[in-house]
């Protein structure tokens, strides 16, 4: 009798166990090739230190093309005018944006947009990349006299 029943496990293993096998295989094919990649489901992001923000989720892109631009809105929320002392785009493989605009101030509560050429990003480069990147932008108060420093990341789909 207990015979049988190792055999009926046994069977029950088997093939159930190549079943389950062949499954595991083909999802680890599908992360392999890209078609299950994580960065697929996450959602483009912008994050900056206060006073200033990233205005909407919306606002900022990159494209792939002859200009391969990354562009993103930022908003003051400091309660008085700021001056833009400099702007940084770094990817995170360490390559430098070039700061296409030159914005020098914000109002208060008023929006700027910031647009970076990243050399990265070309027209070969395939749609639905991500780019990612540290961006620093440094300002000073209006009739202030110190610079201050916000500092964030862009997460951005390739457009």
């Amino acid at each position: 009798m207990k015979q049988k029943k190792a055999q009926a496990a046994m069977e029950f293993l088997m093939t159930y166990g190549w079943a389950i096998l062949v499954v595991l295989i083909a999802i680890g094919a599908l992360v392999y090739f890209g078609v299950l990649s994580p960065e697929r489901f996450v959602q483009d992001n912008c994050t900056l230190t206060p006073p200033l923000s990233c205005s909407q989720l919306g606002d900022f892109v990159a494209t792939a093309s002859a200009a391969s631009n990354v562009k993103f809105q930022v908003q003051n929320g400091a309660g008085s005018t700021l001056n833009i002392a400099s702007a940084s785009l770094i990817e995170t493989d360490g390559n430098i944006c070039t700061r296409v605009d030159i914005t020098s101030s914000i109002g208060d509560g008023g929006k700027s947009e910031f647009v970076f050429t990243c050399n990265d990003i070309s027209a070969q480069t395939p749609k639905g990349t991500k780019f990612k990147g540290d961006i620093s932008i440094t300002y000073s108060l209006t009739g202030g006299t110190y610079n201050q420093t916000s500092t964030g990341k862009i997460a951005v789909r390739i457009q």
